[in-house]
């Protein structure tokens, strides 16, 4: 649901409304809206923890890497800069650990400008990603990509992509996607806003490279 949408929802009544809020409309329209983010946001969190697919999440990709393989991240849009920030704090999380735990590479797709237009430009969007994964991803390997609709045709072929080649894929998503069959494993955050989603998305990225962080200095002391 777009910002549009979320701002001509009605508002409370003005009887139940501070007197400051009802002299500025704009403001009790500004302090629902934000009522609601939070709400939302609350919410998915709350059904994140509880989220046993998301468990499995985490430790599957502390798996791939404890054994030497690469996690690669895709998105777009939002989607895409998370792809990035995730890469990013699982690549410190292990980098912050090193010793005698061989730990694998981590990188995003989404974060080349150059790779991702070209790509786009000369075969499409729909195979932007999948034409990387085919050379990113081996047997063992997890792809984790982020969607808040599921629907994406790019994320989709990436997932069949590295599935042929062997990997694993994990899908961050608002709901179930079109194509469940696509994708190896199902984070669902079933949220209201788009917004909210990839907030929890970007939530979800922190405990996935806290977890890591955490298992990699457990072997650290006990190898070490």
């Amino acid at each position: 649901m777009g910002l549009d949408v979320i701002l001509s929802a009605p508002t409370r009544p003005a009887s139940h409304e501070p007197a400051a809020l009802r002299r500025w409309p704009e403001a009790a329209r500004f302090t629902e809206l934000t009522g609601l983010h939070i709400a939302d946001v609350t919410n998915l969190l709350h059904h994140l923890a509880g989220s046993g697919a998301f468990q499995r999440a985490a430790e599957m990709t502390w798996a791939a890497l404890a054994a030497g393989r690469s996690v690669v991240t895709i998105g777009n849009g939002g989607g895409a800069a998370t792809a990035s920030h995730c890469a990013a704090d699982l690549a410190a999380a292990i980098a912050d650990c090193a010793g005698p735990a061989h730990c694998g590479q981590v990188r995003s797709l989404a974060s080349d400008c150059a790779t991702v237009t070209a790509l786009a430009n000369d075969f499409g969007v729909d195979d932007m990603f999948a034409r990387q994964v085919r050379g990113a991803v081996r047997t063992g390997d997890v792809l984790l990509c982020y969607s808040v609709s599921g629907r994406s045709a790019n994320v989709l072929r990436a997932c069949a992509q590295a599935r042929s080649a062997g990997g694993t894929s994990i899908a961050f998503v608002g709901r179930a996607p079109a194509a469940p069959h696509a994708i190896d494993l199902c984070v669902e955050l079933p949220g209201v806003f788009y917004g909210s989603i990839e907030d929890a998305q970007q939530c979800a990225t922190h405990m996935l490279a806290a977890y890591v962080h955490g298992a990699h200095k457990a072997i650290h002391r006990r190898v070490g």
